[in-house]
């Protein structure tokens, strides 16, 4: 098996244990933890979805231990990112365009 196959199975295997140990949470675990979820979801395409891997990357995956998402999630958590600028950009356009509709979001 190529190198780069056993990081895509490898990285298939860590989001099955992710996604496994969810769902042995319940609801309310669950819900605390949707941001996570969320991020390890975005993660797991970006990989899944032709991201480039150099050969340091895949030597690098290959040899970690643990849940190569969640450890991506955990780097993630500490850059100083926020979506509050994004959201706040998207509230003021929404808002100006609230007059135009009667309903913007039907369930």
């Amino acid at each position: 098996m190529k190198r780069r196959n056993r990081v895509i199975q490898r990285i298939e295997n860590d989001y099955a244990e992710f996604k496994k140990e969810l769902l042995s949470l319940n609801s309310t675990e669950i819900y605390d933890r949707s941001y996570k979820i969320f991020c390890i979801e975005e993660i797991y395409i970006i990989l899944m979805n032709g991201y480039e891997f150099t050969g340091e990357m895949i030597k690098r995956i290959l040899s970690f231990r643990g849940n190569v998402l969640e450890q991506i999630y955990e780097e993630w958590t500490h850059v100083d990112f926020s979506h509050q600028e994004p959201f706040k950009d998207i509230i003021k356009h929404t808002f100006s365009r609230l007059p135009e509709r009667k309903v913007a979001y039907a369930a």
